[in-house]
């Protein structure tokens, strides 16, 4: 008769396994923090299980850890700390519940917080009724924003804003929002970390990157998310999902934007007026912030393959000189790849990028870029296409025709997305 084989321990119980460790965790006076960087690494639907199951195991002593998850950007992690807080019997538990119920846009986590209330409410638990208020946010209600750094843009027109945000019971968020000077808002991404923490990521980041990150003003940073959520809206692009939960920290400025920031030190009427900085704004390509800026050869395919085309062949077709000829095909290529949008698109990259030079003691460069942005929108029928303009699309078009010739792209062309 064959052995009897040894039972394998259930689902429930593996979770509850892990739940218990993490309820121990707790009860041994382990750091909030700690606690949630084994929950996000431990990771996978068990995880999940085992974050439902720790409001059953560790009552009201889990509510913080809860509350942390219920708040932060992993959305199947923040539903199961919803559905924990059902079984915690802490009127905390319940506050933090209703906050999400009334203001998320998450449907899933929105359901699970109602139903722990209903479980809550069950128990003699409820949330005491107020007079009717202004809708409240997550990240509103728990973080206050005290940095806020700007990095420079891609060569597609993305750039990243870190908002570093003080929870008052500690910790901090750290929010990365990618936004397109085209596009709009393209991302927005939440973490749960420290003060000490964000300042080495910071640290680090500015080591490696060649290109320059400057600190930027709280509310001005809120105008940048606010324009690029307009941008995006008005393009009918989507908002990321996360954006609702935080739209109260990192937008709604008290002031919408105007102007960019540079225009306070740098006069753009001065720089206009200036003789010759428009003529210098090709100078701006030596710079680490600029140098990526082309159009991916994918772009410019059509004008590289006119370009390409033998002399003989084109006698045959037009007498045109090959001077004219560069020049014709120079000129459509802007008037294709540079319409009125990205004309402006391309000068708020310029504004922006010009602060930089100006917090990084390049005070002439940042005089170049306000030129190039205060002319660049100029309609120029009759006259050369501005020097800027001319100069990113003679590099495109090069780029284009070193590709073509060599068959592959080179390796500095991976870091610009197309």
């Amino acid at each position: 008769m064959p052995g009897q084989r040894g039972r394998r321990p259930t689902k429930q119980g593996q979770d509850d396994a892990l739940a218990r460790r993490w309820a121990d965790a707790i009860a041994g006076g382990e750091s909030v923090d700690a606690l949630l960087a084994e929950i996000e690494a431990e990771g996978g639907l068990q995880s999940s299980r085992a974050v439902e199951a720790l409001g059953r195991l560790a009552g009201s002593s889990a509510v913080p850890v809860l509350t942390r998850l219920l708040e932060g950007s992993n959305p199947q992690l923040a539903v199961a700390a919803a559905e924990g807080m059902g079984a915690t019997r802490d009127a905390g538990a319940a506050s933090a519940l209703d906050v999400v119920a009334r203001s998320t846009d998450e449907r899933q986590l929105q359901k699970s917080a109602r139903r722990s209330l209903y479980r809550l409410a069950s128990q003699g638990i409820r949330v005491e009724s107020v007079e009717p208020r202004e809708a409240a946010t997550v990240g509103s209600r728990a973080a206050t924003i005290y940095r806020v750094i700007g990095s420079a843009f891609d060569g597609s027109g993305t750039r990243s804003l870190w908002f570093a945000a003080d929870r008052p019971l500690g910790g901090i968020y750290m929010l990365a929002v990618a936004i397109n000077d085209l596009k709009g808002i393209a991302d927005l991404a939440v973490r749960d970390t420290t003060r000490k923490r964000f300042t080495e990521q910071e640290t680090t980041l500015r080591d490696k990157d060649i290109a320059a990150w400057v600190e930027l003003p709280e509310d001005y940073g809120r105008q940048l998310v606010q324009e690029a959520v307009d941008t995006a809206r008005a393009l009918g692009n989507p908002i990321p999902p996360s954006y609702s939960i935080w739209a109260d920290l990192v937008s709604n400025p008290a002031e919408p934007f105007k102007d960019a920031l540079v225009y306070r030190e740098v006069s753009g009427f001065e720089a206009r007026m200036h003789p010759t900085l428009e003529a210098e704004t090709p100078a701006l390509f030596e710079q680490p912030e600029v140098e990526p800026w082309f159009f991916p050869p994918d772009r410019t395919r059509k004008w590289v393959s006119e370009l390409s085309q033998r002399t003989a062949t084109r006698l045959l077709v037009t007498p045109e000189s090959e001077e004219s000829r560069q020049e014709r095909i120079l000129r459509e290529a802007v008037k294709e790849l540079l319409p009125a949008k990205e004309l402006h698109g391309l000068r708020r990259r310029l504004e922006e990028t010009a602060f930089i030079f100006l917090r990084t003691d390049r005070l002439q460069d940042a005089r170049r870029a306000v030129a190039a942005a205060v002319t660049i929108e100029e309609e120029r029928p009759l006259r050369p296409p501005h020097p800027f303009v001319r100069t990113l699309i003679e590099r495109s078009l090069r780029i284009g025709l070193e590709v073509e010739r060599s068959g592959y792209e080179p390796a500095r062309l991976a870091r610009v997305p197309g």
